[in-house]
C-alpha cells in the first residue's frame, strides 16, 4: 500500500458561542489551497450532527467538511443539531503565564458590560437583564453559587463541594473561555460573584449569551441543590451592590453621561505583570 504525505497547516480547533449553546470542531486546517473541518465521530447521534454541521459550515472559513470514525457512518442520512449545550465545564482555569500569553494588548481592560454600535447604552441592554437576573437569583446562595464554581473549574485542592464564605478581599479567577476568550470572574463578600469580560477582542452579544447561559446553568444547580439539601439562605451583598452600582450607573446615562464600562472602574491585565 502507498502513502502519501499531503503537507497541511493547522488552525487549531474551533469554538462558537450562540443563544442556544456551543458549537465545536475538534480541528480545522488547511492543505492544497482549500481549508477543511475536521470532526470525531463514536457513534451515529455524532454523525447526524456532523451532517448538520456540513450546512452549518458551509459559508464560514473552512466549509470542506471531513470526519473521522473507527466506524463507517456514511448510511446515516438524518440530523441531529451540532449546537451542544453551554456546559461551565467548558472552562478552563488559566495560570497567569499562560493567560498573558492570549492577550494581544501590552494593558488589557476587563469590564462586566461597555458600549458597542449594538449597545450604546447599558439600561436597556441584553447584558443588564441578565445581569439582573443572575443577582435576584443567586442572592440567597451566594456561597453555594461560589462552591459550585470553585468546584467546576477545578481547582487543584478543591474535590467536593462545599459551601466557602466569599473572601474580605476580591479573589481574581483568570479563565480560557469559548471562543478561546480571556475572562476574569472575581469574587468578594462586598460585591458577589462578578464576570468581567475583555473589552478589545469579546463583542456585547458575547456578554449576553455567556450570562443567559450561566443563569441557566445556576437556576438548573440550585434547583437540584433543593432536591437533595435543606438550603439554608444566606442573604449575600451582591444583589445590593450590583442595584445600588446599576442605579448610579444608568442615572448618568439617562442624563447624557454615557461611561466606558460597567461598572466605571475597570481591571487591567498587563502582559509584562507578573504576580
Amino acid at each position: 500500500m502507498n502513502t502519501h504525505f499531503i503537507p497541511y497547516t493547522s488552525h487549531g480547533s474551533f469554538s462558537k458561542l450562540y443563544e442556544e449553546g456551543t458549537f465545536y470542531i475538534s480541528i480545522r486546517f488547511e492543505a492544497k489551497g482549500e481549508k477543511y473541518s475536521l470532526f470525531l465521530l463514536y457513534d451515529e447521534n455524532d454523525a447526524r450532527k456532523f451532517n448538520a454541521a456540513k450546512k452549518f459550515i458551509k459559508n464560514g472559513t473552512h466549509p470542506n467538511a471531513l470526519f473521522i470514525s473507527a466506524n463507517d457512518y456514511s448510511y446515516v442520512n438524518s440530523s441531529l443539531s451540532c449546537i451542544e449545550p453551554f456546559q461551565i465545564e467548558n472552562l478552563s482555569l488559566i495560570a497567569q503565564e499562560d493567560f498573558q500569553k492570549l492577550l494581544t494588548q501590552k494593558e488589557t481592560a476587563y469590564a462586566m458590560w461597555f458600549p458597542s454600535e449594538a449597545e450604546k447604552t447599558f439600561y436597556n441592554s441584553p447584558t443588564k437583564q441578565h445581569l439582573d437576573a443572575i443577582y435576584t437569583l443567586i442572592n440567597d446562595y451566594e456561597n453555594y453559587v461560589y462552591g459550585y464554581l470553585l468546584l467546576k473549574l477545578k481547582l487543584p485542592d478543591i474535590h467536593k463541594f462545599h459551601r466557602p464564605d466569599l473572601p474580605e478581599v476580591p479573589k481574581t479567577f483568570l479563565i480560557l473561555a469559548i471562543e478561546n476568550t480571556s475572562l476574569l470572574i472575581t469574587v468578594c463578600k462586598e460585591k458577589g460573584i462578578r464576570f468581567h469580560f475583555n473589552k478589545q477582542t469579546t463583542s456585547t452579544a458575547y456578554v449576553a449569551h455567556f450570562l443567559k447561559h450561566m443563569h441557566s446553568d445556576f437556576v438548573t444547580f440550585i434547583a437540584e441543590l433543593h432536591t437533595v439539601l435543606f438550603l439554608e439562605k444566606t442573604i449575600g451583598n451582591g444583589l445590593h451592590w450590583y442595584q445600588k452600582t446599576a442605579s448610579e450607573f444608568i442615572s448618568k446615562e439617562k442624563n447624557g453621561i454615557l461611561q466606558a464600562s460597567f461598572p466605571e472602574e475597570t481591571i487591567i491585565i498587563s502582559t509584562n505583570e507578573k504576580n
